[in-house]
């Protein structure tokens, strides 16, 4: 994949886009990308679930959000590896290297890169806890969204 000079918006998927600080303040940058969401002043790194449910609204609506950070370089990819692992199902791993590739200098922070491995595990513990056969449905209190964890048969 080329990577662009300058300002870019990197498209993930195609309802979520992601970049850095600048990118965010560029409004001739956002429209011309087709990006319908942006709330800069969320601090979004500790609400996850709300997160996913902002994301999936934007999606329901056939918009497109723009995640960024200072730099674009730990939170904002941190937050789409997460919703990567939620909503694809994709292993921490897995969810890192997909970022990765579209956005080279994704480097989530420690603390970020070992709460996600930590998420991981939990739907790990509770899948081996599913006696083989059952779906387990994982959500916080407030929202609409759960995290599914179903047993390969």
């Amino acid at each position: 994949m080329r990577q662009p000079t300058g300002p870019a918006v990197w498209s993930l998927v195609s309802r979520m886009c992601f970049g850095s600080d600048t990118v965010a303040k560029n409004r001739e940058l956002l429209r011309k990308n087709g990006i319908t969401h942006d709330s800069p002043t969320e601090d979004i790194t500790s609400i996850l679930y709300d997160v996913f449910d902002y994301f999936e609204d934007v999606r329901l609506q056939g918009g497109r959000v723009l995640v960024h950070c200072c730099q674009g370089v730990s939170r904002s990819t941190s937050l789409v590896i997460a919703y990567l692992m939620w909503r694809e199902g994709q292993s921490f791993e897995d969810a890192y290297h997909y970022v990765k590739n579209a956005r080279r200098v994704t480097n989530p922070n420690m603390g970020f890169a070992c709460r996600l491995l930590m998420c991981q595990k939990r739907v790990v513990d509770v899948h081996s806890n599913a006696n083989g056969n059952a779906n387990v449905m994982l959500s916080s209190p407030n929202s609409v969204l759960t995290f599914a964890v179903r047993s390969k048969e």
